[in-house]
């Protein structure tokens, strides 16, 4: 149906890879997979701007250190922090002291909440996408100038592909099909926090 393949789509957007299908059966139509944010930040960002919580704590100090490196490149008023319910969590209770958070009104469905960090004010946008792909472990820092969804052929229209299958006992399936890409640029803009248990 179609949210099952929005979510598909999400999916593909944070977690997908780089990748072509050009044999066997597809071999005479290629088959793209677009490469995620995770693949992208993982196979292009510098070392520092990944950062592995080997102690499992993630402390205000760290948090400090990561996100001034994160704001030195791209523009600072556009970085945004996507994580699980869990990792909210860890922000909220490091706010507790030095950083402030606050719930803004919904938009288009989504909660965000501020984190005030270093003079900026950062949204936190939690997903249970992240629980349901089972990582609840990571912050991805993203600068929405750099990041952009694109659609490709007509403009990606997603069409519904009728009876695609051969009469069964479900006698036809449908499916739902979307041509689209992720377009990310400027890898020093972007880093992920990973590795934290609280």
């Amino acid at each position: 149906n179609a949210t099952e393949h929005k979510e598909e789509i999400e999916g593909a957007v944070w977690f997908g890879i780089n990748d072509t299908v050009a044999s066997g059966a597809l071999e005479s139509k290629k088959v793209l997979y677009t490469g995620g944010i995770h693949y992208f930040i993982t196979g292009n960002a510098p070392a520092a701007n990944i950062k592995n919580i080997s102690s499992g704590i993630l402390s205000k100090a760290v948090l400090d250190e990561q996100m001034e490196i994160y704001f030195r490149a791209g523009n600072p008023n556009r970085k945004t922090i996507f994580t699980s319910p869990f990792g909210k969590l860890v922000l909220t209770r490091l706010a507790e002291g030095k950083y402030e958070t606050t719930r803004s009104e919904k938009t288009l469905g989504i909660e965000i909440t501020q984190l005030y960090i270093l003079g900026y004010s950062v949204p936190v946008i939690s997903s249970q996408l992240f629980v349901d792909f089972g990582i609840t472990d990571r912050m991805y820092i993203v600068d929405m100038d750099y990041a952009k969804m694109r659609y490709l052929k007509g403009r990606g229209r997603t069409k519904v592909l009728s009876n695609i299958q051969e009469n069964d006992r479900k006698s036809r399936k449908d499916a739902f099909h979307s041509i689209m890409g992720l377009e990310l640029q400027n890898t020093q803009a972007h880093g992920l926090i990973k590795k934290f248990i609280g």
